[in-house]
């Protein structure tokens, strides 16, 4: 990972609807998978009646503040380099 790689990131999220985000599934789909959506901490849907796995609804979620935060730790750590 380089800079550049870091700072799209980082635009990315910034851009990104403020979090967190919260996985709920809804119920079970013909392929086994879950039915849910992705909610914002102010209740807004992020991304609706996606098909996926519980883990990875809970990934997608969960990453709307792990990014910012090792962003943050990252930039922090180069500072002292």
């Amino acid at each position: 990972m380089d800079r550049d790689q870091l700072a799209r990131w980082k635009a990315l999220a910034e851009k990104a609807t403020k979090g967190p985000w919260a996985w709920t599934d809804t119920e079970p789909s013909q392929w086994g998978k879950e039915i849910g959506v992705i909610r914002s901490g102010a209740g807004l849907i992020v991304a609706g009646q996606v098909t996926l796995e519980p883990a990875d609804g809970q990934f997608i979620a969960a990453s709307r503040e792990a990014i910012p935060a090792l962003i943050a730790h990252i930039e922090h750590l180069e500072q002292g380099t």
